[in-house]
């Protein structure tokens, strides 16, 4: 561990900021309160070619943020790597996304996790939705737990709940008049927690049965209870004194068929991930990277603009010897995907597309071979088919959405004889066989 004896790592913290505006001078607010001796901090922002004025306002607010002005939208990839090129001095980069909050105790025990260890290229935060919720974690023993309502004081609220990543089954149930959320596994529910001065706390209402009558497992906050439902739908009633939070990310994880994601994604922080572990990847919102580890592997590749930028990096580096760690000390707020709208057209541009390209690199060949046939027929298929469907129907073609999936896969084989190449240079020269990625392969 560090401590205030020694001379602390030399820290390069970057922001790349696009538009960001007061969400980016929020972001730099927080910065300026971290638990970090200033002397060893070098904040930068990488600013693409904005329109917001903070080139003008930050030297005046934040007189010791330095400011790389881009007069082109570079991207977060080639953003970052802008303030990257030269670590001379640096001993750690930590990347922070403009739309996050650094709690106070961010970047000490990254930094610290970082050294612990010699192999340790990178160290990554929890990252929490910068949002305040309600909802409970239902654990069903042996049968299916069905949700068929949701009151919040009284209001309905079933229509907005959001589940986590482990949910699997929902619609309609069998003589059912209104939709029903079905359980079969342990899964986290929330809805916005309802903002009501004249209420001291909050009471969530839900109605519950399963098809055989069990006892279920309830977590919320710090209560841990069990509930006996019958195949008779009955209300069952929280009372909340406080909001509750959602993780964004705890560490990048490999899930079946390869797809890569977000550890505990959209589940209730309930504690289920404050020890600290091994990953597979980490998220570039927020992150502490050694700069030997960047030297030795490279910087985020140019062409992928964004999305996806951060999992290549990560995989070359398990091909390089190098390794991550979780730090569930280290918090941040964030706000998913603020820049790109998440479910956006151009959100959806580059996650596949990325996610294929880091596929064709880094994967074992039958996956990376899929995912170039796949992109080719994935385009096939959304532009024959809506072709053939107007001229049987005597209708104008869907131009903007060929166009969008020719546009898409032109940007695609463009970038991959790119991938190809890198992807025999990286096999030829490691020892480690693709198929280790395997191993890691994770359940949600």
């Amino acid at each position: 561990m560090l401590s205030s004896e020694i001379v602390m790592p030399f820290v390069r913290v970057v922001v790349v900021n696009y538009d960001g505006g007061d969400v980016t001078m929020r972001c730099l607010r927080s910065l300026q309160e971290i638990d970090y001796p200033q002397e060893r901090l070098d904040v930068v922002v990488v600013d693409n070619g904005s329109v917001d004025g903070l080139v003008w306002k930050i030297p005046q607010v934040f007189p010791n943020v330095r400011i790389i002005e881009s007069f082109t939208n570079e991207g977060f990839a080639r953003g970052n790597n802008l303030a990257m090129e030269n670590l001379e001095g640096v001993d750690v980069v930590a990347l922070l996304n403009n739309d996050a909050i650094a709690d106070s105790n961010w970047l000490r025990p990254l930094v610290a996790s970082l050294f612990s260890e010699e192999s340790i290229g990178a160290t990554c935060s929890k990252m929490l939705f910068n949002r305040n919720v309600i909802g409970l974690e239902i654990s069903p023993p042996n049968s299916a737990v069905c949700i068929s309502d949701v009151l919040v004081n009284g209001v309905q609220y079933l229509h907005n709940c959001s589940f986590d990543e482990r949910f699997d089954r929902s619609g309609l149930g069998y003589g059912a008049l209104t939709a029903q959320y079905w359980l079969t596994r342990p899964a986290s529910f929330w809805v916005d927690a309802p903002v009501d001065q004249r209420r001291e706390s909050t009471m969530l209402s839900v109605k519950l049965h399963s098809q055989t009558g069990d006892c279920v497992r309830v977590r919320f906050g710090q209560i841990d209870s069990t509930l006996m439902l019958t195949p008779t739908p009955t209300w069952f009633e929280f009372e909340f004194f406080d909001h509750m939070r959602v993780i964004n990310n705890a560490g990048g994880g490999i899930f079946a068929g390869l797809h890569a994601g977000d550890l505990g994604f959209k589940e209730l922080d309930l504690g289920q991930y404050e020890e600290q572990k091994e990953v597979f990847s980490f998220c570039g919102g927020a992150v502490a990277l050694k700069s030997a580890f960047l030297k030795d592997v490279g910087l985020f590749d140019p062409t992928y603009f964004l999305y996806y930028e951060d999992l290549d990096l990560a995989w070359r580096g398990h091909y390089a010897g190098w390794s991550y760690l979780y730090v569930p000390e280290s918090i941040v707020l964030h706000e998913h995907a603020y820049s790109s709208g998440a479910g956006s057209a151009f959100f959806k541009f580059w996650v596949d597309r990325n996610r294929r390209l880091t596929l064709i690199k880094n994967a074992p060949a039958r996956i990376a071979f899929r995912a170039f046939a796949g992109a080719i027929l994935w385009c096939v298929r959304d532009t024959v088919r809506p072709l053939m469907r107007s001229l049987v129907r005597l209708r104008r073609p869907p131009v903007k959405k060929i166009k969008y999936r020719l546009r898409q896969l032109g940007s695609f084989l463009k970038a991959v004889p790119h991938a190809y190449q890198f992807r025999r240079k990286q096999l030829k020269r490691s020892p480690i066989k693709p198929k280790f990625v395997y191993e890691w392969i994770s359940k949600r």
